[in-house]
């Protein structure tokens, strides 16, 4: 796990520990300034660059050196520091050397042999930055009590940035709070928890009220970007559980902002890409929200009116109603990609496909301005079809009008390119008709 005020620690960047004193840290800024100055690269133990578990520090500049002393002006900046950084005690000032230099070589596990073998404070805050590290949640839980026993504000202060970068690096960070079994930690861990969901959920609702519908991009990506983020939704309700109070307030508010730019979206923008698109985003919401409360019964009736609104029934009975090839655009497309791959299929002999056809992926740019590419070269696909269809029969007429004198090359030349005429068309109609099928599926029914 990546915790910023870990790896860009200026106390790590002045190479000392969080509790050295004064004349440490002025004799460590004139050795680094003097070999900044004539462009040479020192080597400390502190940084830990040897180390798999924390990014390597860039080469020291005299204005990182200035930077760092600068945030390290403050008494409350520099306590807020050390909370984060390794820490010496004076009774094992060697063996904390010892093992921060076996760090530096890589060799994680003997340091931490050196450090389990003592009870003090600063060799269970080693153990707790080691498992921040390594992502040991049931030792972060551990040392953590263990080590701010007494000191609820350290402890606050350190697990709120745990759990801040756990959600940046995607992690599962409600698990923490199964680690944690007795008071004040658990109820603390819940707090901040709680706190963290409800800051993402609030930035969701920030960002959908700021959003207005005329810029057709920028509306997709931020009803995308908010969907893609309820997860945060779904942890508040494994948290708080669905009656709270405040799982209903978000869970209402998120329905209700979603549905109406979904709506808005297809309303502004009526077309079969935006009604697949709206019908798809209106599933996904369902599925982040409690069944049996009014936050679903908000979405389902904006999913409902959509679904039985008259534009969205025109488009529907007009690619039922399509003469030709008797699909929609997207089921043109999709049978334009299947017959080439059919094709491919038949001439290499080699591989198989398989399409996941009810599927409604959220399309880049770089999709979409293919999509309404296809779309002109499916209108021109059309007319070829067509074509070739009229091209069957006349030469069905052609051939059995015809009185002039036909050899027998010309009659079985003539036969084969019947035969293959009426194969493609027979293979187009199978493709359409299979496509068209699977598209009308609806996959959360």
């Amino acid at each position: 796990m990546r915790v910023p005020l870990i790896d860009n620690n200026p106390l790590r960047v002045l190479g000392v520990f969080s509790n050295a004193t004064l004349r440490e840290i002025e004799q460590n800024k004139a050795q680094l300034r003097a070999f900044a100055r004539v462009d040479q690269k020192a080597q400390l133990p502190l940084w830990l660059n040897g180390a798999s578990m924390l990014p390597q520090l860039p080469d020291i500049t005299e204005e990182m050196l200035s930077e760092a002393e600068a945030e390290l002006t403050l008494q409350d900046d520099c306590d807020r520091y050390a909370i984060f950084w390794f820490e010496r005690d004076s009774r094992h000032a060697n063996e904390d050397l010892e093992a921060c230099t076996l760090l530096n070589e890589n060799r994680v596990d003997e340091a931490r042999q050196l450090w389990l073998q003592r009870t003090d404070h600063a060799a269970q805050k080693n153990l707790l930055l080691l498992a921040v590290a390594g992502d040991d949640w049931s030792e972060i839980a551990t040392r953590a009590a263990k080590c701010f026993e007494g000191s609820m504000a350290e402890f606050r202060t350190f697990m709120g940035e745990v759990v801040e970068s756990s959600f940046d690096d995607d992690s599962q960070s409600n698990q923490l709070l199964g680690h944690f079994t007795e008071d004040p930690w658990m109820t603390e861990v819940k707090r901040l928890l709680e706190s963290h969901h409800k800051s993402r959920l609030d930035d969701i609702i920030d960002r959908l009220q700021r959003s207005g519908i005329t810029d057709e991009k920028l509306l997709r990506y931020e009803v995308d970007e908010a969907l893609d983020e309820l997860g945060h939704l779904d942890d508040l309700k494994t948290l708080l559980g669905r009656e709270s109070i405040v799982y209903t307030f978000y869970s209402t508010e998120i329905s209700k902002l979603l549905s109406d730019k979904i709506k808005g979206y297809y309303s502004s923008y009526p077309c079969e890409f935006s009604s697949e698109w709206a019908k798809y985003r209106f599933n996904l919401l369902l599925r982040h929200l409690d069944a049996y409360g009014s936050a679903y019964d908000t979405a389902a009736k904006a999913r409902n009116e959509f679904l039985t609104s008259s534009s969205f029934n025109k488009l529907t009975k007009k690619d039922e109603s399509n003469d030709g090839c008797g699909c929609s655009w997207l089921a043109l497309i999709a049978a334009v990609v299947l017959i080439s791959k059919i094709v491919s299929y038949c001439g290499s002999n080699h591989q198989s496909y398989s399409y996941n056809l009810d599927y409604t992926p959220v399309l880049t740019q770089e999709e979409l301005d293919s999509f309404y590419q296809r779309l002109e070269d499916i209108k021109n696909n059309q007319q070829i079809i067509e074509d070739e269809r009229l091209q069957i029969e006349i030469t069905e007429d052609s051939f059995e009008q015809s009185s002039a004198p036909l050899t027998e090359d010309v009659i079985m030349s003539e036969k084969q390119t019947l035969r293959d005429l009426k194969k493609r068309d027979s293979l187009m109609r199978l493709v359409v008709e299979s496509v068209k099928q699977n598209l009308h599926k609806d996959p959360f029914e």
